[in-house]
């Protein structure tokens, strides 16, 4: 990462417009760019690895990622190579079709107390907001990704990422400030309810959406 990358996190204006995908053109075009994907992300947008699952992601998530990637305001030496060859329209088409694609799905969830405190009501007293008010359920935040049936150990390697600054892309240090106050041992129970299975073994699937 560059020294300039290092002091601006991101360049990314996030805006609604970013919400939008341009139809089945689009999602056809990004499935096609997405054959080059599916070593880590799957075929289906269900990670197999320690990827993330991309599968009903909010497109501007997509978008962003991408963008920071090919920036260099995000590090990974594979995402990096691959998002330096994109053009915008491309990480607009990619966006569209994994959106298109059901969501993961983890167990029915009921928002009570047997939630980890920080999912469900956060720490004020720490300045930590409950997970639930940006990554959904509750409400999202434009920009903030669906959470639920990723990878533990992708969830556990991108808190610790933020905890000690190598990821910085963050807008306004949100998740970095919040972070830091978290306990290794939070840090992994907050993962574990993410990452949680369908008691039948399987994530479960949103219907799919139409764009």
């Amino acid at each position: 990462m560059t020294d300039e990358a290092k002091e601006i996190p991101s360049r990314v204006v996030l805006s609604p417009s970013l919400k939008k995908t341009s139809g089945n053109d689009a999602v056809g075009r990004g499935a096609t760019l997405a054959l080059n994907c599916t070593m880590c992300h799957g075929a289906q947008g269900m990670s197999l690895s320690n990827s993330p699952n991309l599968a009903g992601q909010y497109p501007e998530v997509v978008i962003k990622q991408l963008l920071d990637y090919r920036n260099g305001h995000r590090s990974s030496a594979i995402m990096q190579a691959i998002a330096s060859t994109l053009s915008d329209q491309d990480i607009r088409d990619l966006a569209a079709y994994y959106a298109y694609l059901p969501k993961a799905r983890t167990a029915p969830t009921t928002y009570d107390e047997r939630l980890p405190a920080l999912v469900r009501v956060g720490d004020p007293l720490r300045n930590i907001a409950p997970c639930i008010s940006c990554h959904g359920q509750v409400d999202q935040k434009l920009g903030a990704p669906w959470l639920e049936g990723m990878p533990k150990q992708y969830l556990v390697d991108q808190l610790e990422a933020f905890a000690n600054g190598t990821r910085r892309n963050d807008p306004g240090a949100q998740m970095r400030n919040m972070v830091r106050a978290m306990t290794r041992e939070e840090m992994n129970e907050v993962a574990e309810f993410y990452a949680r299975k369908a008691s039948a073994g399987e994530p479960e699937q949103t219907a799919r959406v139409q764009p």
